[in-house]
């Protein structure tokens, strides 16, 4: 092959370390045959280009090391889209896929199913037991032989098994040779599926979003689901049928802000729907009829939803979810909004709708508060193994992998290296502990360090889920005590990934016992009530007469039509003075008004006149 001649591969020789990598990738198997030969007569010499053909051998080496079969490469893309990258690209999302990746891409990295594996692998045998090879020479295949052992992982778990027992000398000079094996890891029949759902979800999330509406009527038309419009509702007593939405007029808002990330989320929770049983599947589809009817009516309601669409984007399924919901609930409010400004709500109903709202508002700051407290508790914990080390886990490892999980808001990357750094290390004790003539103490100290960094793994796990999957833990209380709590009918009532969740049954209960209790307090539902604009309305459109009662006893006030004084110099104190009783009088104002309010709402007694 002229394409190796001794010019070519001296001019090779002066590349950098990575640039002969991705020569020696770029190279089929039998190009890095001719190549291997001609270094290895480079490299029985003494001369300076000994070494220089020793750093291309090794990139070779490497090259080899890291090739897998194509039927491998789609097995494992195959897995890790189930495992990690379709959740993280499309639907659904959770911090449990970190550590079933990571194990995934160890074991297809160790694998000793690539096709140039056993080769690279005898080359390193051969190359170290070679004694017409210096020493310097067979010393550097010795120290990357062990580098691919214990930082690369590209070692297959057989020979890395043989490498800790006896190391790569003894290995080698006892003529060690990894059988070459034709075998190779193909792709199931369901790998081709697996890529062409992505292909379509990715597609779908493209759709503009007047296509996208149209997809989603067309859903609902088909599973039987209709507008809440369209039919009695319990704040809306009559019934306005509605036609169907036209392309022509929702194809109009495809270039308002936020319009594409709206158009995104219907296409990820309609998708993600059809995992839900059929009951959930048709009321989604209903929800989001309403949706859409609503903001094709209101531009201000629909740059809202298109704002709170472009926030519900994420890589997580569940949030996704999550955010579909309180969009439905907005929409649910801004109709409640209509009806009460229509007169076409009583208290009774005005009261459980606002009920609703503070149990679902309580609940979130009470999961708020949780998870504050098991952040806390998680990093005591951390720091406690910190400070306990032991003979497999020196302090050095335990800093290594604490100290950056440990800072203010450690980011997802830093969590997922600290887990990985666990779980490498755990290999390795492994290795050691299956070891024919490893010494009984040393068995125990394996024990005891693989106990150690499980425990901390899982706390790590955890910290993530806190951290950076908390929308999990708030949808787990929300689905299992919706009914139990009565929440507002929007409320998420299915999720995917509820075991990421930190929250066990007794964690539930306390938090469904506070809402109830911070529901019976009048003071603290009072204050929610005077803070909802829609309840207050209400109640003052239901009671009017004494409402304009109260406003004419305003108005009897000698204040009430007083000017303010002069605004110059002259009139300095005058004007203090005046906006000193004005401000007390509009507190009094105020006070009176909220004091009625909670009157009318049975939650405060008549002052005596």
């Amino acid at each position: 092959m002229s394409a190796f001649s001794d010019v070519r591969v001296k001019r090779w020789l002066k590349k950098s370390a990575s640039d002969q990598y991705l020569y020696a990738k770029s190279l089929t198997p039998a190009q890095r045959d001719e190549l291997e030969q001609a270094l290895v007569q480079a490299m029985r010499g003494n001369a300076p280009e000994a070494q220089q053909a020793m750093t291309m051998w090794l990139s070779v080496q490497q090259a080899r090391l890291r090739t897998h079969a194509p039927g491998h490469q789609d097995a494992y893309r195959r897995l890790q889209l189930q495992n990690f990258i379709v959740p993280y690209v499309t639907v659904v999302g959770t911090p449990l896929a970190v550590p079933l990746h990571l194990a995934t891409r160890t074991e297809y990295y160790r694998s000793p199913h690539r096709p140039e594996y056993a080769q690279a692998f005898n080359n390193f045998m051969s190359v170290i037991a070679d004694s017409s090879l210096s020493q310097e020479i067979r010393r550097a295949a010795i120290e990357r032989l062990d580098y691919h052992a214990r930082r690369e992982g590209t070692i297959a778990m057989p020979e890395l098994h043989q490498l800790r027992t006896h190391g790569a000398e003894l290995l080698a000079a006892s003529g060690y040779c990894v059988a070459t094996s034709s075998a190779t890891t193909t792709p199931g029949p369901g790998a081709h599926a697996i890529f062409s759902r992505l292909e379509d979800d990715l597609a779908l999330q493209t759709t503009p979003l007047g296509m996208q509406i149209m997809l989603w009527q067309a859903a609902a038309l088909e599973a039987g689901a209709e507008d809440k419009s369209q039919r009695t509702h319990w704040y809306s007593p009559w019934h306005k049928p509605q036609p169907p939405l036209r392309l022509d007029k929702v194809s109009a808002f495809n270039t308002e802000e936020n319009a594409v990330s709206f158009a995104r989320l219907l296409a990820r929770r309609q998708a993600s729907a059809k995992t839900e049983p059929a009951g959930n599947f048709r009321k989604i589809l209903q929800d989001g009829l309403t949706v859409t009817h609503a903001i094709a009516k209101d531009a201000d309601l629909r740059a809202l939803v298109f704002t709170m669409a472009e926030d519900a984007l994420g890589t997580c399924r569940d949030k996704v979810s999550e955010g579909f919901s309180a969009i439905v609930n907005a929409v649910s409010n801004h109709k409640m909004a209509q009806a009460v400004k229509e007169g076409r709500i009583g208290q009774k109903k005005l009261r459980a709708w606002a009920g609703q709202q503070f149990r679902l508002s309580a609940l979130e700051d009470e999961v708020d508060a949780f998870l504050q407290r098991a952040v806390d508790e998680n990093r005591q914990a951390l720091e406690q193994h910190s400070d306990s080390p032991l003979r497999l886990v020196p302090t050095s490892l335990m800093e290594d992998m604490l100290t950056p999980a440990l800072a203010p808001d450690p980011s997802r990357e830093t969590l997922v290296a600290a887990q990985q750094t666990a779980l490498d290390t755990m290999q390795a004790i492994r290795v050691l502990q299956d070891a024919p003539d490893t010494p009984a103490d040393q068995k125990q100290s394996a024990a005891d360090g693989l106990a150690k960094l499980g425990a901390m793994l899982e706390l790590l796990q955890k910290r993530m889920a806190m951290l950076h999957e908390p929308v999990e833990t708030k949808m787990h209380a929300k689905v299992r005590l919706r009914k139990a709590l009565d929440l507002p009918d929007s409320t998420v009532a299915a999720m995917a990934y509820s075991g990421v969740s930190i929250l066990n049954e007794a964690a539930l209960k306390d938090i469904e016992k506070a809402v109830r209790e911070r529901e019976t307090n009048p003071t603290e539902m009072g204050n929610y009530l005077l803070s909802n604009e829609t309840w207050s309305a209400g109640m003052k459109q239901l009671h009017d007469a004494r409402f304009k009662d109260l406003q004419r006893r305003f108005e009897a006030d000698p204040f009430y039509e007083s000017m303010p004084p002069p605004d110059d110099d002259e009139h300095v104190d005058q004007i203090i003075d005046y906006n000193r009783k004005a401000q007390a009088f509009a507190q009094q104002m105020q006070a009176e008004q909220e004091a009625l309010l909670l009157q009318c709402a049975g939650l405060r007694t008549a002052q005596a006149s």
